[in-house]
């Protein structure tokens, strides 16, 4: 019996519905433990990452500012930077502050190029704080929502694919491989002897330049696949190649399926307090049978007893922002 399938126990033990028809049906525990989950991940940030790459790396394009957080990351905490192609050089520590402060101390810094030195966390969206003179790379840290959904049955993450074959010319180069708009390849490869060892030569070049894709090719095609990193959210690539002298076809990413769990991804100790949540949700339903407002508000102060008060949206935004207080000397 997987942990999932140990806790729609438990709950209908507490809630004497184990007789058929059942008061309530798997299909609403589903949905009800996962939300558990997630508001045990928010209240109390039980879940810190710092390595998968899709949530905490940043490719910096000179002259872009703005940049797209994925949903599950709902707090940064930590992030440095590195130019591109500066390996083994120690990363640039980034303040974490907000455009009201920005404001204050440097009024002009959505208009003077240089190296970022910070950045501003907005609900969805990352914004350094001068235009990037060149590329960096960016790393966080902070906290983020489960990766995958919970179900009774597993399923393995499908990782997605997409191509695109180097046709016709006999020189030329190919200067930008962009999947949704950014460019994973760096620096432009030139046509070498034939297609098939300029189509190595890319695959080589993309492979140096990032680490969200897997690039390969068997004669003129290159094909990129996903990382396998759980949950990645991978449907709806959009592959692009910019080339002179050299023309390429391509597709669309396809096939990517996100990974299904049995079990909680918070640690163990926590699971059985999540019951305290889908009690709450079951006894607000609006049913003759099974509505009890008391309960319900009991089960909510029981869970909030142990995983804390969710934030409201006021207090996430001042989180985001906040920064440590130093004290200032003045002669």
């Amino acid at each position: 019996m997987s942990a999932l399938q140990q806790l729609y126990a438990q709950f209908r033990a507490d809630t004497f519905d184990n007789s058929f028809p059942q008061l309530f049906t798997d299909a609403e525990l589903k949905v009800w433990f996962n939300e558990a989950e997630v508001e045990a991940a928010i209240r109390m940030k039980l879940l810190r990452e710092n390595s998968n790459v899709l949530l905490t790396q940043f490719d910096i394009r000179a002259g872009t500012m703005d940049y797209a957080v994925d949903s599950r990351m709902f707090e940064i905490v930590y992030a440095s930077m590195v130019s591109k192609g500066s390996d083994g050089m120690l990363p640039h520590i980034m303040a974490i502050t907000s455009a009201e402060e920005m404001d204050g101390v440097k009024p002009f810094w959505r208009t003077v190029p240089s190296r970022p030195g910070g950045i501003i966390h907005y609900d969805s969206s990352l914004r350094v704080d001068h235009i990037p003179d060149t590329e960096y790379t960016l790393h966080a840290e902070g906290y983020r929502l489960p990766i995958a959904t919970m179900d009774t049955i597993a399923i393995a993450e499908v990782r997605a694919t997409g191509s695109f074959t180097l046709t016709g010319g006999s020189s030329g180069s190919v200067s930008a491989v962009e999947v949704n708009d950014l460019d994973i390849l760096g620096s432009a490869v030139a046509f070498i002897t034939d297609l098939t060892t300029t189509a190595a030569a890319l695959v080589t070049q993309i492979n140096l330049n990032q680490n969200k894709y897997v690039a390969s090719s068997v004669g003129a095609v290159v094909t990129l696949t996903d990382i396998a990193t759980a949950g990645s959210l991978h449907n709806g690539y959009a592959v692009a190649v910019t080339a002179t002298g050299i023309t390429a076809t391509t597709v669309a990413f396809s096939g990517g399926i996100d990974r299904v769990v049995t079990s909680p991804e918070i640690n163990g100790m926590h699971h059985r307090h999540l019951i305290k949540w889908v009690l709450h949700r079951a006894y607000e339903r609006p049913d003759a049978e099974t509505f009890d407002p008391d309960k319900s508000a009991r089960s909510l102060k029981q869970f909030e007893d142990y995983f804390g008060v969710r934030p409201d949206a006021s207090m996430r935004k001042k989180s985001n922002a906040s920064q440590p207080h130093r004290n200032v000397c003045y002669p």
